[in-house]
């Protein structure tokens, strides 16, 4: 019968540890104390001191900062009870495009771990197997798909979440197509597993002097002109299969930034058209979850639908397409921190995602916020 190579639990390499240093005892007493080999004891011993020593250093490495970062996690979890999963991260001053880069990527590496627990769970997968997941456009969803270890992803399929027609004003813009092929680039290439369109740019040309509500409605009759296409109207539909989405968040008008931090938002697509982001805000939207533009309350009383998104021909688009996967107990993953306050916690007020990876500061502002 072949023995068992089974590493002795770690409460066996602790006894053997504090018998030798702690009471003293040579290898022949602790095997005889033990009813082990002496051969076992050296073993173990040599064993003990490495895993202390191991200990020690995950312990050095913690912060004092770690339970209150989890009692934040635990309590905007009930305080948002629709909430399954929060993560906050450590962070200091953001006074360079650095410091705020280095934040940006300890949460994409989070938000990517926590990528890779969904597929190899098997959760939120069909009845074959398959688990759909959408990506939209940005800078966070971009880190994210960037911190994906290389390695074949079975059975998963991405998504652009928003169907973009770009002008040339719009080319420093993370699209969505983009970040979904890089997730399928680092998740073995595989064939037909990255799903996704385009759309001609609206060719409009309206003066600054025409009424915005003018601007505003004929910017949305492109957009519907552009969807009204059987093709893309079948890859809307096919967005009703992700049970995950991947949803950057933006503000209409941004607060402060670090100087260095350029990054294009949804309402910065708009401008081409003469819908000036400042004009949006006047009108009552506060920020964007993946191009669908909502108020202070998590709404959308005006009907913005600049974009072409999951659900944008059927009764659940928009907004409602996010409230909806947060309903159905799916996952709507947002990444969202600094400068972006008020967009969050109109995010948060209208349902519209359930797992948020943020820094201690943002978090500690929302538990604040009435």
């Amino acid at each position: 019968m072949p023995r068992n190579r089974k590493e002795p639990e770690h409460e066996h390499l602790l006894e053997v540890a504090r018998l030798r240093f702690v009471d003293g005892l040579d290898n022949v007493e602790i095997a005889h104390r033990l009813k082990i080999g002496r051969k076992q004891v050296a073993a173990r011993l040599k064993q003990s001191v490495t895993w202390l020593i191991d200990q020690q250093q995950r312990f050095a490495s913690l912060t004092a900062g770690e339970p209150v970062r989890e009692l934040l996690e635990q309590q905007l979890m009930e305080k948002y009870t629709f909430l399954r999963k929060v993560k906050v991260v450590p962070r200091g001053k953001l006074q360079t495009g650095g410091d705020y880069s280095e934040l940006k990527q300890r949460l994409a590496v989070e938000a990517a771990k926590y990528f890779d627990e969904i597929v190899e769970s098997g959760e939120f997968r069909d009845k074959d197997r398959h688990l759909h997941v959408s990506i939209s456009g940005g800078e966070f969803p971009l880190a994210v798909m960037n911190a994906l270890p290389d390695h074949a992803r079975v059975d998963v399929y991405f998504y652009a979440s928003a169907f973009l027609g770009r002008g040339p004003e719009s080319k420093f813009h993370i699209d969505p197509a983009t970040n979904a092929t890089i997730g399928w680039l680092r998740s073995g290439r595989l064939a037909g597993n990255c799903v996704y369109a385009t759309i001609s740019p609206c060719e409009l040309d309206f003066k600054s002097t025409a009424p915005y509500e003018r601007r505003k409605n004929n910017f949305m009759e492109e957009v519907a002109r552009s969807a009204d296409n059987s093709i893309i109207e079948g890859m809307i539909g096919d967005l009703d299969n992700v049970t995950v989405s991947f949803a950057g968040l933006g503000m209409v008008v941004r607060e402060g930034r670090v100087s260095q931090v350029r990054e294009p938002t949804a309402s910065d697509l708009l401008t081409r058209q003469g819908v000036a982001p400042q004009e949006l805000a006047k009108d009552g939207a506060v920020g964007d979850i993946a191009y669908c533009f909502f108020d202070k309350d998590g709404t959308d009383p005006k009907g913005w639908r600049f974009f072409v998104t999951g659900g944008y021909n059927s009764g659940h688009s928009g907004l409602e397409y996010y409230r909806r996967m947060v309903k159905q107990e799916k996952r709507v993953v947002m990444i969202a921190g600094p400068f972006e306050l008020p967009a969050i916690l109109a995010a948060l007020k209208g349902k519209l995602f359930n797992v948020w990876f943020t820094d201690e500061i943002t978090a500690d502002e929302v538990l604040k916020a009435k």
